[in-house]
């Protein structure tokens, strides 16, 4: 391990096996009583270690960035927050039993620091100005009661699911919730309801569109490609742009977004065609219905599920097919995979942590077999799976760029989303193709939806109400999902447009390496190794 990695462990007693790392870890290098300390820490290894990779360069660069204070202030909210990271675990029965839960408990202690730390950003908030503006503007009184909703709903496991728990586990996780969890957390709700009459109540337009060169630092540091907020340009090409300026603009942005999303629509009206009574089709796109498009496919009854345990098994084969598809492309898997099923409605959908995929299935009515590729595809192999337990394992992949990962969502999210188009499909007929095709394309829809709604929030200051409409329009999710993304934009600008940037990268790369060559060929399966062989770097690197 070289002297970065070796001092940033000894000096801030973090986690040192990289599949380890825990919040706690994250945190103990955003404690405000350590602050100054971290700080110095930073601007001596740059001035003095001449050992400095080019990585860890970018990060230090990032950290000591003033942009990089401010953004803590308004890092704790309804979507984002100590607690809800921490419950993640303690949430999950499956994780107890794991070195996580043991790290976590060990550093329990830092619990109290962390409601500390909560309440101090949000009495700071109106003391804060950026460019002539209170940071306190961020916000609302709705944006304070969703934190205090969301707080007030953390609750421990029910004991019949806390059964069959490694010995002393059971006493450990009652321990941290009565003595640690719940006394920090009630303390951080006192605060919450005493300061929420001081913001302001019917203020629609809320979000960081007042504070424009802290979303350009969010941008790039979600993104890792510098943004910069424009309202016109000549380009309609974000690669192009890129490489041209070395930054993109907000204009181009929203200008290929739309380019994107209207090249999808037109897709999904083909696949419908094709598959659909084409007189029917064709009439709702004269109507310009394109909703009743949508729901052409979703009332499929061949794609329904009849159970959730016939949901479970259909995820469950898709993975086990993906993973032997790409080993026998030669990829190494470390560590497999697990399918953990819940039925959890305070749980997302499905997502991947430490080398476990969950699929909830508390809502499994509404989900359809033609999303299920697509989905298993981006969380398991050969995406986050892949990529994320890859870096944990190799040791050329450095410990910083897993403590410091979410200045790299754009290449995580962005490999995520690009592994979506990796599937073999040789096992599909022709009608099945055609509906798969149609769910990569609606999660796809959905991420390039997500950077004119980000953009429109955060840079150009639209309400809540009309980009929730906006998004109404072009997607079958249901009006509260949809309210719900649009409030998780506000709460972590620049977040969302990891995805689609990331994998517009991935697609350069490949078309510039191969044309238009198939992705599944030898020769790119060896460009996709080197990629992940190497870890995750800033996007703006690799074009």
């Amino acid at each position: 391990m070289d002297d970065f990695n070796a001092d940033l462990i000894k000096t801030f007693c973090l986690e040192p096996l990289k599949s380890n790392l825990t919040i706690i870890d994250i945190f103990k290098l955003q404690c405000t009583k350590y602050n100054e300390a971290y700080k110095t820490f930073l601007k001596l290894e740059k001035r003095n270690n001449k050992s400095l990779s080019k990585l860890q360069s970018y990060i230090i660069d990032m950290e000591l960035n003033p942009l990089s204070e401010y953004s803590k202030f308004i890092s704790q909210n309804h979507f984002t927050n100590y607690f809800s990271d921490i419950d993640f675990v303690l949430g999950n029965v499956h994780l107890l039993n794991t070195k996580l839960f043991d790290n976590i408990y060990a550093d329990r202690h830092y619990i109290a620091n962390m409601a500390e730390q909560c309440i101090h950003y949000w009495k700071s908030l109106d003391k804060i100005k950026i460019d002539g503006v209170y940071l306190s503007e961020y916000y609302n009184q709705e944006m304070v009661q969703k934190f205090i909703d969301m707080l007030e709903k953390l609750k421990k496991l029910d004991e019949s699911k806390l059964v069959g728990l490694n010995d002393g586990v059971y006493e450990k996780y009652n321990d941290f919730w009565d003595v640690h969890f719940i006394p920090n957390i009630k303390t951080v709700l006192m605060c919450l309801k005493s300061i929420k009459s001081k913001f302001k109540k019917d203020n629609d337009k809320i979000g960081v569109y007042k504070f424009p060169c802290l979303y350009e630092y969010l941008l790039e540091s979600h993104i890792s490609i510098k943004v910069r907020i424009e309202k016109s340009s000549t380009y309609t090409d974000i690669i192009a742009e890129y490489k041209e300026k070395k930054y993109i603009t907000t204009a181009t942005l929203i200008k290929w977004a739309n380019l994107n999303i209207t090249r999808i629509k037109n897709r999904i009206v083909e696949i419908a065609k094709n598959l659909f009574n084409k007189k029917q089709t064709s009439q709702l796109v004269s109507e310009l219905d394109y909703k009743k498009i949508l729901e052409l496919f979703t009332n499929i009854e061949s794609e329904k599920y009849s159970s959730p345990e016939e949901m479970a098994n259909h995820h469950n084969l898709e993975i086990k097919k993906h993973i032997a598809d790409f080993l026998n492309y030669g990829f190494k898997e470390y560590a497999p995979v697990t399918l953990t099923v819940l039925n959890d409605k305070t749980q997302a959908g499905g997502y991947y942590y430490a080398n476990t995929f969950f699929l909830n299935v508390c809502n499994w009515d509404s989900h359809r077999k033609y999303e299920a590729r697509a989905l298993t595809l981006h969380e398991t192999t050969p995406g986050h799976h892949l990529q994320i337990h890859t870096a944990n394992y190799l040791k050329n992949i450095e410990y910083a760029s897993l403590v410091y990962s979410s200045y790299f969502n754009g290449f995580i999210e962005g490999w995520g989303l690009f592994s979506e188009k990796l599937g073999n499909n040789s096992d599909l007929d022709s009608r099945q193709k055609l509906l798969t095709e149609f769910g990569s394309l609606e999660m796809e829809m959905l991420r390039t939806l997500r950077i004119v709604a980000d953009l429109k929030l955060n840079a150009e200051g639209l309400s809540a109400a009309n980009v929730i409409a906006y998004m109404s329009e072009n997607l079958s999710m249901s009006v509260d999902g949809i309210t719900a993304e649009v409030y998780r934009y506000i709460s972590v600008p620049g977040q969302a447009l990891a995805y689609r940037i990331g994998c517009e990268v991935f697609c350069y790369l490949h078309h510039a390496k191969f044309e238009n060559s198939d992705k599944l060929s030898p020769e790119s399966m060896q460009m996709y190794k080197d990629l992940i062989n190497n870890g995750h770097c800033p996007l703006g690197w690799l074009i």
